[in-house]
């Protein structure tokens, strides 16, 4: 074989294995909420945490038990849920949101169904120490729940 053929199929099978790769990264599906492992989890409409008026969610998982808050950043508007965790959504949602602005007393009701489809999976160490704190309290909230 020639050097020049040599070069042709040492570049086409190259070429072949960079094409078989991609194909390969390619296909594999995106990771799920229901496959992720337990834990707590951040996610955004935007990729910079607490954009003013951008919708965020910090979840906690365990099982497909799904318990979290969901909020626009440095608005009034938020409240805490309990779903179950189906493929990249949470379904059999309970709701628990202020009656009020001056009160602080939840009322509970059914949620929609939330989608995670068009939000980003953001770092959890992304969320500020006060949405900590109030993520905790609806963490709080569902478990003292009968």
């Amino acid at each position: 074989m020639s050097i020049k053929h040599q070069l042709f199929f040492n570049f086409a099978l190259g070429l072949t294995i960079a094409t078989c790769t991609a194909s390969l990264v390619l296909a594999q599906p995106q990771q799920t909420l229901q496959s992720l492992l337990n834990g707590d989890y951040f996610y955004g409409e935007s990729s910079t945490p607490d954009r003013p008026g951008d919708r965020y969610l910090i979840i906690r998982k365990t099982g497909r038990t799904i318990i979290g808050r969901d909020y626009h950043s440095e608005t009034d508007d938020w409240y805490c849920f309990k779903g179950t965790a189906s493929r990249n959504r949470i379904i059999n949602v309970t709701a628990a949101a202020p009656l009020a602005e001056d009160n602080p007393k939840l009322q509970f009701g059914a949620g929609r169904p939330i989608e995670l489809n068009n939000l980003r999976r953001l770092n959890f160490n992304l969320v500020t120490s006060n949405n900590k704190t109030n993520f905790q309290s609806c963490i709080q909230t569902f478990q003292n729940r009968r």
